[in-house]
């Protein structure tokens, strides 16, 4: 079958050493990701109406709200009237336009359909947006519990339990097992209370700066994906993420032993990048994609089985868009599903949060009115 058309990526991109793909920093300045295809969609709703690429970039910069970015299309809209195709004036700003975008902007200016391809990278901006925003909102409802657990419980511990403290040892009854350890912890917290907090806080920066080794990375995010309950939600949030950039790149025009190299440099997950560059490598030397993905032993049956079927029927980008909104949805109700499961725990958490606070200090203070009485 023969591959989509074999275009050769514009610059040679080393492993790892891209901006993921939709991490849009500019100078430290966050690029929202929402304004990014919103940028992208109006410049192809432009583009398609006729304009010129300089034309559309100087309607666009008067629109866009974002400083950062406007900034940016500033210094390209200035390249373009210079003469500049909008790919090299974009590839100077690759904290804003990573090379996967540059690269379908340049295939799509050679090749008059730059219109589409913005369009169907707007559609993927916008899906893994979708995606990601599912999952930070089911996320902060359980990190506002827990933290506010922990504000209460640090507060009980530090300014409520001495106060009890002065109170049981006057009384000179004696103590349940709970009230004992809650006494225990509330001394400790109040004697070590800074020492504690920055010794938490030295591990939490110890933790993030060995994570941020590639060989500790490349070995968290395989055990990652191997785990019962989480692990199927990062493949298939890594899944759809590659699904939906190669297709996009194969639709743009991209090469497939490019396009795949490209897709995986986009991921988060080092060890699943890492399989999908290996099986490019392969791929560039004459192998079936099908055949390269497998020999990884990494990537999930579905993506190989849609993968056959594409390459047999020389359908391979239309069958990675459908995968990639198999995944989207799968993730989806994963996350849905994991956020009912969370709530059960967080109430028994709270419940006992409670009864620990109630019982330990109320059992004493029924000992001590007994004993008054």
């Amino acid at each position: 079958m023969p591959h989509p058309t074999t275009t050769s990526p514009r610059t040679a991109v080393p492993p790892n050493a891209l901006q993921k793909f939709l991490a849009l920093e500019l100078g430290g300045t966050r690029v929202p990701k929402k304004q990014m295809m919103l940028f992208t969609r109006r410049l192809s709703s432009l583009l398609h109406s006729g304009l010129t690429p300089s034309h559309a970039l100087t309607v666009l910069r008067r629109r866009l709200a974002q400083k950062a970015l406007r900034r940016v299309v500033d210094q390209v809209t200035v390249r373009v009237q210079s003469g500049s195709t909008l790919a090299d004036a974009m590839e100077e700003h690759p904290r804003v336009f990573p090379p996967t975008y540059v690269a379908s902007v340049s295939v799509g200016e050679r090749t008059g359909s730059l219109d589409v391809v913005l369009k169907r990278m707007a559609t993927a901006l916008h899906r893994t947006q979708q995606v990601r925003a599912k999952i930070k909102s089911a996320a902060i409802y359980p990190l506002f519990v827990l933290g506010a657990l922990g504000i209460v419980g640090w507060y009980m511990l530090t300014k409520i339990m001495p106060q009890f403290a002065e109170i049981f040892a006057d009384a000179g009854v004696e103590l349940p097992a709970v009230t004992r350890s809650l006494l225990w912890a509330s001394a400790s917290a109040t004697r070590l209370g800074p020492g504690i907090l920055l010794v938490l806080a030295g591990v939490a920066m110890g933790l993030r700066q060995l994570y941020a080794r590639e060989g500790i990375k490349r070995a968290t995010d395989r055990f990652l994906v191997k785990l019962p309950v989480i692990g199927p939600l990062a493949e298939g949030g890594a899944m759809a993420q590659y699904c939906r950039m190669f297709s996009t790149m194969l639709f743009s025009g991209v090469g497939v032993s490019s396009a795949m190299r490209m897709s995986a440099d986009t991921l988060g997950n080092y060890y699943l990048a890492d399989a999908i560059r290996a099986a490019a490598t392969h791929v560039g030397a004459g192998m079936r994609v099908e055949e390269a993905l497998e020999r990884t032993r990494a990537i999930p049956a579905e993506v190989l089985s849609s993968t056959n079927v594409g390459e047999t029927g020389g359908t391979l980008p239309e069958q990675m868009d459908l995968l990639a909104e198999y995944y989207e949805e799968f993730v989806l109700e994963e996350v849905d599903t994991a956020a009912k499961l969370v709530e059960p725990v967080l109430i028994l958490l709270v419940f006992g949060l409670v009864a620990t606070l109630v019982f330990g200090i109320y059992l004493p203070l029924f000992k001590v009115a007994r004993l008054g009485g």
